[in-house]
């Protein structure tokens, strides 16, 4: 039976760890180097911190579209487009 090595490199500069719900403050080291400790960071557009809540994505949700309203508030109030125009918008 033959075996495939794969060889993976992991990019230190770009690698980040959090830890949840651990009181080991050892850092973590890859190629002799360490990787940089977060509290928070983003992955797929959700903001995922190391406390396990949800209050901080929640906070950048509401922030995004009251910035979305706040931009469309402008065009309600314009009295050259027709009421038709400003739904299709």
């Amino acid at each position: 039976m033959s075996e495939i090595l794969l060889k993976t490199y992991i990019n230190v500069k770009k690698t980040k760890e959090m830890r949840t719900a651990t009181t080991n403050k050892q850092s973590l080291y890859i190629h002799s180097e360490i990787i940089e400790r977060v509290t928070q960071f983003t992955y797929l557009g959700n903001i995922i911190d190391n406390t396990g809540g949800n209050e901080a994505d929640i906070k950048a949700r509401i922030r995004k579209a009251q910035a979305a309203f706040s931009a469309l508030n402008k065009l309600w109030h314009l009295t050259t487009c027709s009421t038709q125009t400003k739904l299709r918008i």
